[in-house]
């Protein structure tokens, strides 16, 4: 059961990176607060954070030379979110939820720190977890009036969108990340407590989708080459920790699913984030939460 914060020709691993171990997993961002939902790229590192006196808000902060700079404009919230370029995008909020207040995707230049509402994408709905690779944007939008939750990949250039997923009642969509030609998401099932989740990849050029069923999954990212990574737990917050790698192939029924790190009994996480670093190596950043104290006990580390 992982944590969920509301506040998401084909080319297969070739290349220099193809056989990365991915077996470093170090902490980079570790306080007294509760850190998580990362994102990176050279030159820049993003997080969202709250504070010990205010366990229940949440800030989007940049990294700087001297310390930290706070992304949200002052009286609202921030959740992430990712980087392409120069351009950062997140959610900026108030309240916590559609029906107390509102939620809509925000634009912040990383060089200017200029921040703006990102166009026709915000509506008078709740729009969630954004990742932004070149002209693709990939969000969630959360409508109170009908409790339908949808996965949108929109073109910002074209205004093109496309909805990957939709679902009402019970049901759970996750907005993962786009990289490349890549798109990861995920969508818990009905028929279970917890419901099954199916996590897909999807292919822009093609259109095409790979999927696996995992029972309990959360926090899908995917590379620049098209592998996804993601969270498996059992039933319960931290039971049986595995974090994880799907990398479809060519070939239907000969996926790929690989155990990358098993965590300690009690951890658990809700985001995770694939970025390539300024030496070009391939790396994962993710959350590591203590269920007993899920409020400041979550910190931030990368993969490599």
């Amino acid at each position: 059961m992982a944590i969920a914060v509301i506040v998401s020709g084909t080319i297969f691993a070739v290349g220099p990176w193809a056989a990365a171990a991915l077996d470093q997993d170090k902490p980079v961002r570790a306080t007294n607060a509760g850190e998580l939902a990362a994102a990176a790229a050279p030159g820049y590192f993003v997080w969202m954070q709250n504070s010990l006196d205010r366990q229940k808000h949440f800030d989007v902060f940049l990294k700087t030379s001297n310390g930290r700079l706070r992304v949200n404009a002052p009286g609202t919230e921030g959740a992430m979110g990712g980087i392409s370029g120069n351009r950062l995008v997140y959610q900026q909020y108030t309240g916590g939820d559609p029906v107390r207040g509102s939620s809509d995707v925000y634009e912040f230049n990383l060089k200017t720190h200029e921040r703006r509402a990102l166009g026709g994408v915000n509506t008078g709905e709740w729009e969630y977890t954004p990742t932004i690779s070149d002209e693709w944007l990939l969000f969630a939008r959360w409508s109170s009036k009908t409790d339908t939750r949808k996965v949108i990949l929109r073109n910002v250039k074209s205004g093109a969108q496309r909805t990957l997923a939709s679902v009402s009642s019970r049901a759970y969509v996750q907005a993962g990340q786009v990289n490349g030609n890549w798109v990861s998401y995920l969508r818990h099932q009905k028929g279970a407590p917890r419901y099954k989740a199916a996590l897909y990849r999807y292919n822009i050029s093609t259109k095409e989708r790979s999927s696996v069923v995992d029972r309990y999954a959360w926090g899908p990212s995917v590379s620049d080459q098209g592998d996804v990574f993601y969270l498996s737990t059992g039933s319960e917050c931290g039971s049986r920790p595995r974090f994880k790698r799907f990398r479809p192939t060519v070939k239907a029924g000969d996926e790929e699913t690989a155990v990358l790190l098993r965590l300690r009994e009690g951890i658990d996480m809700a985001r995770s984030y694939a970025y390539r670093d300024v030496q070009g190596r391939l790396a994962v950043l993710h959350e590591k939460a203590h269920c007993k104290n899920l409020d400041t006990g979550s910190d931030i580390y990368r993969l490599q």
